[in-house]
């Protein structure tokens, strides 16, 4: 049993409502899968999205075997009509890891220290971080408080990210420095140390330097009242998500190997489920399965979409689901659901 991972904090606790999706052309219900080839799993991977309805609140589905996409699949409608495999959400948290991506490359490259005083690289954080380094901010054990309980605006008043910022540098700790407590303070702070070492914000940094070498058809776009970036705000699909998890066993990305890169630092959650000892890297979780397998995974939620992504690396697998928060869907943990079908 995999813990269910905290990785959306702020955004799972406090939504705004849709603003809509983009969306591509394809049609229909079934946006790829091939069930010819798979027939059981497919048919398996389809009962558990069986209970939406062509006009009901969505879900959109992908997993990857190997370089092969074996499934991908839309059910239900958004406010502008059907959904496909195409619709682009706001995956929220899931986003994190490409913010801890970025920083781990800079500090591989040498350009950056996980050691380095935030305070220094960003100086209107100052003063809560005065001593706190990006480790810290990589690995959530900053003590410091959620941007989302400081700012005073409701969540369809416009919000800068330069708000946020002023918010906690005027902030006083929650939680205790050293120990694992999620606030999405630190990847809005770790966007603006890219800006500061990379001289890019974060959304051209990333598509310079991964997006685009990788053909992913992903954004760091923020399109609502609150326009952060850093802890959320890229656009995507699932079939990307997993697209993207491919380069955990088969990396085509100049830099350092992964995953095992974004866990170069790591903390103990306090998730513990079973003895799975659940792990926080640099914006990405690991754990034990009760098979022994290692899972990497995360989840977000924001604007009335939850996104689940999970890879079994040394498996050659992965799966993403986006679902409308109101679909109905009886398991919490699908993404690891479509997986198991797969590993029979």
């Amino acid at each position: 049993m995999l813990p269910r991972p905290r990785g959306c904090g702020l955004r799972a606790r406090r939504r705004r409502g849709s603003d809509g999706a983009r969306r591509g052309d394809a049609a229909g219900r079934d946006g790829g899968s091939e069930p010819s080839a798979s027939e059981g799993p497919v048919a398996s991977a389809r009962a558990i999205f069986d209970a939406i309805g062509p006009d009901d609140p969505f879900c959109s589905a992908a997993v990857l075997r190997g370089d092969d996409l074996v499934f991908a699949e839309a059910y239900g409608a958004d406010a502008d009509g059907p959904v496909t495999t195409d619709t682009e959400v706001d995956i929220a948290s899931v986003s994190k890891q490409f913010t801890g991506l970025a920083i781990t490359r800079l500090i591989d490259e040498g350009d950056l220290a996980a050691s380095d005083r935030v305070g220094e690289l960003v100086p209107a954080s100052r003063p809560a971080t005065d001593d706190l380094t990006v480790a810290e901010l990589l690995t959530h054990t900053s003590g410091l408080a959620d941007y989302g309980d400081l700012l005073p605006q409701e969540y369809d008043e416009p919000a800068t990210q330069r708000e946020a910022i002023d918010a906690i540098a005027r902030s006083e700790p929650t939680g205790t420095r050293g120990e694992f407590e999620y606030s999405n303070s630190n990847y809005v702070l770790l966007a603006e140390v890219v800006r500061a070492v990379s001289g890019e914000p974060l959304p051209d940094h990333l598509e310079h330097e991964v997006f685009g070498p990788l053909d992913l058809a992903m954004a760091v776009d923020p399109r609502g009242a609150w326009t952060q970036v850093g802890d959320g705000s890229i656009w995507t699909t699932p079939t990307e998500l997993v697209t993207w998890s491919e380069q955990f066993w088969d990396q085509t990305l100049d830099g350092p190997a992964l995953p095992s890169a974004l866990f170069a630092i790591e903390v103990p959650t306090g998730e513990d489920d079973g003895g799975t000892d659940e792990r926080y890297g640099a914006g990405v979780m690991r754990a034990t399965l009760d098979d022994g397998a290692e899972a990497v995974y995360h989840d977000g939620s924001w604007d009335g979409y939850e996104t689940d992504w999970v890879t079994i690396p040394d498996e050659r697998l992965a799966a993403a689901v986006t679902c409308d928060e109101d679909a109905d869907i009886q398991s919490d943990t699908v993404a690891l659901d479509l997986l198991e079908l797969w590993r029979r």
